[in-house]
């Protein structure tokens, strides 16, 4: 006899995304950044997101910053998030840098009012060419300015001065004093929990596709003084 087989059917069963918006922080007027497609809105929590500053600000003059954001909470059908970082493109700071100048890179560790750690790269380039005593000069007052700015401010207004122009403006007005100076710029701004810890966006036709830190195979090592003077000599 004949054996009835029944036709074994799998089932994948299939979660359904949806999108979700992301907010920025109060600190930048609560303008949608971005959307992300998740299963649900939790997962979304602990991913960053790179946002160019002139989106936020709507000035073509911040085009060549951006701005990070972690995702913190959710609200309903919104993904709240938090700023954690600051940076200003390498292809800009090789426009500005010219024959002829000095070129100032240094990095510094502060903790701000509100007890949070933070690294600042920052960048001077003088007018002319300049003495070895002169550059440290510059350093050593470049670096008890921004002691002075980052301690009387917490991490959010620090960076409020420093995205609307006012700190870099006063740096540069003080240190012309010692050596006229053709810019100041603080490269990277970043909190020292978060370093090594930012997840990729990446954007595409469909939106914002994210990778945590958990789909990367290799650890990111912590940037050390040494290896900002390879970054330099590879920009260079």
């Amino acid at each position: 006899m004949a054996k009835n087989d029944k036709k074994k059917v799998s089932r994948i069963k299939v979660k359904k995304k949806i999108w979700f918006k992301v907010i920025a922080p109060k600190l930048f007027g609560q303008k949608e950044i971005g959307e992300s497609y998740l299963t649900a809105a939790n997962k979304g929590v602990g991913r960053t997101l790179l946002v160019n500053l002139r989106d936020l600000t709507g000035s073509p003059r911040d085009q060549n910053a951006h701005v990070t954001f972690e995702i913190t909470k959710v609200d309903g059908s919104i993904l709240r998030t938090k700023t954690i970082g600051y940076s200003v493109s390498p292809s800009h700071i090789k426009r500005v840098v010219r024959k002829n100048t000095n070129r100032l890179d240094d990095v510094f560790t502060l903790k701000t009012k509100d007890g949070r750690e933070v690294i600042i790269k920052t960048l001077c380039i003088t007018l002319n060419k300049v003495q070895r005593s002169t550059c440290s000069s510059l350093r050593l007052k470049l670096q008890e300015l921004l002691s002075t700015e980052v301690g009387k401010a917490d991490f959010d207004a620090f960076v409020g001065n420093l995205v609307s122009g006012k700190m870099v403006s006063t740096l540069k007005r003080v240190l012309s004093k010692i050596q006229p100076l053709k810019g100041v710029t603080v490269r990277v701004l970043q909190l020292k929990k978060e370093k090594g810890k930012f997840s990729k966006v990446v954007e595409d036709e469909s939106g914002l596709e994210e990778t945590t830190e958990e789909d990367q195979s290799e650890e990111v090592e912590p940037e050390t003084e040494e290896d900002l003077e390879e970054d330099v000599e590879k920009e260079e």
